[in-house]
């Protein structure tokens, strides 16, 4: 199935943001790892993904997703409590190298610290857990 920007505006419409992670987010990859990483904020989606998909692993995504749990819920949130209801990720149309996705707190705008960087995110070396607000 070809991914063209109509269709990736459609999916994002209906997919909320419930990774808490930054840079739109408050927390690290080591904190989504922790929470249940990839598998556990699948789950949650369970009804928005094709479960009989083949993985590289060789057995289905449900099959992989099955029984994970979330351990922290502000990490990875859970459907009825959203960062961002919908509309999280806009596609840029109008880029000459094609269209490219950019964050966005919900309302179509790029976050601030995307906005303020052209898409790149700056000042996050040395900031692990105990440099976190």
């Amino acid at each position: 199935m070809a991914l063209t920007t109509a269709r990736f505006d459609e999916l994002t419409r209906v997919t909320p943001v419930i990774g808490n992670i930054r840079p739109a987010g408050k927390y690290l990859m080591e904190d989504f790892f922790y929470a249940g990483e990839l598998r556990a904020l699948l789950a949650e989606l369970v009804d928005l993904i094709d479960r009989t998909q083949l993985t590289v692993n060789g057995v289905t995504l449900g099959e992989n997703i099955a029984g994970v749990e979330i351990f922290n819920d502000d990490v990875i949130r859970r459907r009825g409590n959203p960062l961002v209801p919908n509309d999280g990720l806009a596609a840029d149309r109008q880029s000459r190298a094609g269209w490219r996705g950019h964050q966005t707190g919900g309302n179509g705008s790029a976050s601030a610290e995307t906005s303020r960087t052209g898409g790149r995110v700056q000042g996050l070396r040395g900031q692990g857990r105990a440099h976190r607000r």
